[in-house]
């Protein structure tokens, strides 16, 4: 029996190449536009996608089919954004960049199929890797001062789960976490302590989180926390919990000499506010709704007085 192997490219003379490297693979080519992707991977053994129409199909798979494996042709010129974007939805298989090399891909083909012959669920160990010039994914989507996951990783994380919510009607709730007064301790102490004061609330958040929760700095003094299966009143206990926490401990055993006559103290306190928000009926916001409810919310605690913890009334 033949093994199907679905291409998706809006480039003609492109998508020729693909089918003869499919059929040197001993896979059966199925051509299929962006709107048949679903349907017709559904017998299928691999989807190869390139150009605009074929990197967008790769998008819909990721709930429906998340472990058929996927080869994404990538033109050199792509820009950081979308290389952030096809990580996650690439996973779990290749990336072969362009000009296609069609030994090189038929090699990743054959080895998807035989991946797939064989019954492997965990193809990530089969996973073709760029050359080394090639951009370190890692980096790209980690924050590089916290270690924490980066503003781009956690916009993926939340279109994915406002996705996942709206399909199966389950709460999704997210917690924006600021530093207060963080110009003030960069002003006082200087923005060494500052960045340091940023690395252990981000590692104070990550250790607090549960093993399903997506954690990250989202900007500047700002971390954000994207918690499935909560509604509003567990997401403010989760945010309660994390803020009495951050505002128990003292951080950083030293610390550089403050500017001018005064003096650092040994230990820093840190206090953080925290805004609240959850999809207001399972499953039915959008991104840009739940964000600014979000922010509205951290806005209300900062007003209020900040280190407290505020949920937006839609929640």
């Amino acid at each position: 029996m033949s093994k199907r192997v679905v291409l998706c490219d809006d480039n003609r003379e492109r998508l020729a190449r693909l089918v003869l490297a499919v059929r040197e693979a001993g896979g059966e080519p199925v051509e299929a536009a962006r709107a048949q992707v679903l349907r017709l991977c559904r017998g299928a053994q691999a989807i190869v996608a390139a150009g605009e129409e074929g990197l967008e199909a790769l998008a819909r798979l990721a709930l429906d089919r998340p472990m058929l494996p996927r080869l994404a042709l990538v033109d050199p010129a792509l820009s950081r954004e979308g290389l952030l974007a096809l990580v996650e939805r690439i996973h779990p298989f290749a990336l072969l960049p362009e000009p296609l090399d069609r030994a090189r891909l038929t090699a990743a083909l054959l080895d998807a199929l035989t991946s797939t012959a064989e019954g492997v669920t965990d193809a990530t160990h089969r996973t073709t890797r760029l050359p080394a010039a090639a951009p370190d994914f890692e980096r790209l989507i980690r924050d590089r001062l916290t270690g924490a996951n980066g503003y781009h990783y956690l916009r993926l994380r939340l279109d994915e789960e406002l996705e996942r919510a709206a399909r199966y009607t389950r709460p999704l709730a997210l917690v924006l976490v600021d530093v207060d007064d963080l110009r003030g301790i960069n002003d006082r102490w200087g923005r060494a302590a500052g960045d340091q004061a940023l690395k252990q609330v981000a590692t104070t958040l990550m250790a607090g989180a549960r093993a399903v929760d997506h954690v990250g700095r989202w900007a500047g003094g700002a971390f954000a926390l994207l918690l499935p299966e909560t509604n509003g009143g567990a997401a403010y206990g989760i945010a309660e919990r994390l803020r009495a926490d951050i505002a128990a401990r003292r951080f950083q055993e030293t610390l550089p000499q403050a500017i001018g006559p005064a003096r650092a103290p040994a230990r820093m306190r840190l206090t953080v506010s925290c805004g609240v928000a959850c999809t207001v009926r399972e499953g039915a916001s959008q991104p840009a709704s739940l964000l600014r409810r979000t922010d509205a919310a951290l806005e209300r605690a900062k007003l209020g007085g900040r280190n407290r913890s505020i949920v937006d009334g839609g929640a």
